[in-house]
């Protein structure tokens, strides 16, 4: 999510920044489920602007191995109020984009926003 020349980033349950993130409903398209769990864990709304990317990982659930496919977009920020999602978000905050790559914690989220912050019109490393 963008405001301006801000990020929204959220500290999930695991005490690690990140974007918002989840899963899709069933009869939910990709952007709409985007929507819906940035509204869901940080009370504002946005619209799509385009894709960001796509990641892929894989992660323990007690003793199977879940594999995970998370399509991010560009989401201008259209209204409302930082509200972090009790029980699983911790905080959410904007963030300048010159900060937002320090402050992530997972490499796979960090190069995204580096994608993004070269998408917007920004020269340099961050």
């Amino acid at each position: 999510m963008i405001r301006e020349d801000e990020v929204l980033l959220v500290k999930d349950r695991y005490g690690r920044w990140t974007l918002p993130k989840g899963h899709v409903e069933p009869g939910e398209t990709d952007e709409e489920a985007a929507l819906r769990e940035i509204r869901e864990e940080t009370g504002v709304r946005g619209k799509i602007l385009r894709p960001l990317g796509v990641t892929r990982y894989v992660f323990g659930k007690g003793k199977r191995r879940v594999a995970k496919t998370v399509v991010y977009y560009e989401v201008a920020y259209v209204d409302g109020e930082v509200a972090p999602q009790k029980g699983e978000i911790l905080e959410a905050q904007w963030v300048p984009m010159e900060k937002m790559v320090e402050m992530v914690d997972y490499d796979n989220v960090r190069q995204l926003l580096k994608n993004l912050y070269k998408k917007n019109g920004r020269d340099g490393e961050i």
